[in-house]
């Protein structure tokens, strides 16, 4: 014991009087790299807490609460306590949580002989949507229990959530129908109804909602088997959209007050039988053609290849219908053809897209519908009329 109060006597010294200087003294006498890392107010608070007396003793019944099922919006705490079953004073002291949205407070940092303590747990979880456990160390001068861990847990739930806010419909064959499922769970006493359901685009979708109960898979989820309603959800995608990738947002009102809206989108890509775009900054599986950033004042400009084989090439006529912004420059080819016969038969076209040097400041990125560029082509075919190519690019100074 008088060894163990030396160093730590020396150690608080050091941290006074410079750091060097207490790093070269203290290492003759045992340092602990840990020490080199901790600010002064926590060493001391540490030391002090640590200056053990073998007659203090605490003692815990609960080190674990579980809160069950809070909404995410909500604060809660718990209290804790700490009796002292020894003879001396028993101190307690926070030292460190594990989250910044959760916090420790002491009723008392010491606690009498044979006196109970309490120690409230406070948590806000915001936003974390899921399981949720974190927790603190109270460092206290009992040897035999020197750090005391509490912890909270539980799970977190919106009012309202969905299984998923993306439903994805990859490589779809123009003229084919495809469906997806989307499952919404409310997990208000208030019985959740659908009041309505609004998107854009009614040509090529619909969506219909269901009530259900739950199924074994949301019972094997932590988070959805506490839901107390149920719809599943049908999307239908319908034939008729243009070549290339799509995007489609769906909007759902409820009755329930604390979140009464939620929103999903559907995506995916159409292809088109016979028709292939390659080039560079085309990506095939995004279907989006990539500029990249250029400075203002400079030009920028890439070339994409479509290719009509088969039937498609003795039908296609391609031509540019429309382009956003409208000062994005685009420029067709003429076409060029190989293959005699109509099974061999290509038909070649080159577009070209280009930034023309002037363009202002801006940003055009897919991931912002009111900001997407985009060029549509008439492509002089029956079952696949139009292909619709997104580009993303940014000017900037």
């Amino acid at each position: 014991m008088r060894t163990t109060t030396v160093v730590l006597l020396s150690t608080l010294l050091g941290v006074l009087v410079g750091f060097g200087t207490a790093k070269s003294a203290l290492t003759v006498n045992g340092w602990n790299p840990e020490l080199e890392y901790k600010k002064h107010e926590e060493l001391v608070r540490e030391i002090q807490a640590r200056s053990f007396n073998e007659n203090a003793k605490a003692k815990t019944d609960e080190t674990l609460y579980d809160f069950g099922i809070k909404d995410v919006k909500e604060r809660g705490e718990h209290k804790f306590t700490v009796t002292n079953v020894g003879t001396a004073p028993l101190r307690l002291d926070v030292n460190r949580t594990t989250c910044s949205c959760t916090g420790i407070d002491p009723q008392s940092q010491t606690i009498a002989p044979g006196a109970t303590g309490t120690l409230t747990v406070k948590y806000n979880a915001e936003r974390a949507i899921g399981f949720f456990k974190q927790g603190g160390t109270i460092i206290t001068n009992d040897p035999g229990n020197p750090e005391i861990y509490l912890a909270i847990q539980g799970v977190f739930t919106a009012p309202v959530t969905l299984s998923s806010s993306l439903i994805a419909f990859p490589n779809v064959q123009a003229g084919a129908t495809r469906t997806g499922k989307i499952r919404l769970y409310g997990f208000e006493k208030t019985p959740m109804e659908i009041l309505s359901t609004e998107w854009k685009d009614k040509e090529h979708f619909d969506l219909k909602f269901e009530k259900t109960e739950l199924s074994q898979e949301d019972k094997d989820n932590p988070l959805n088997k506490n839901a107390k309603t149920v719809y599943e959800g049908t999307i239908t995608l319908k034939p008729g959209l243009p070549v290339g990738t799509f995007q489609e947002k769906f909007h759902v009102k409820t009755n329930i007050a604390g979140e009464p809206n939620v929103e999903f989108m559907a995506c995916g890509q159409i292809y088109g039988s016979g028709i292939t775009l390659t080039g560079m900054g085309f990506n095939k599986e995004s279907g989006v053609v990539s500029l990249g950033t250029i400075r203002v004042g400079q030009r920028i400009a890439k070339d994409i290849s479509i290719m009509f084989s088969g039937a498609a090439a003795a039908d296609a006529k391609l031509a540019v219908k429309s382009v956003k912004p409208d000062w994005l420059k685009t420029t067709l080819t003429e076409p060029k053809e190989i293959g005699a016969d109509s099974a061999a038969r290509r038909r070649f076209y080159s577009l070209t897209i280009e930034v023309p040097t002037g363009t202002p400041v801006c940003n055009y990125t897919t991931a912002d519908e009111e900001r997407v560029a985009m060029i549509v082509l008439e492509t002089g075919i029956a079952d696949t009329p139009t292909i619709k190519i997104p580009v993303q690019f940014a000017v900037e100074q």
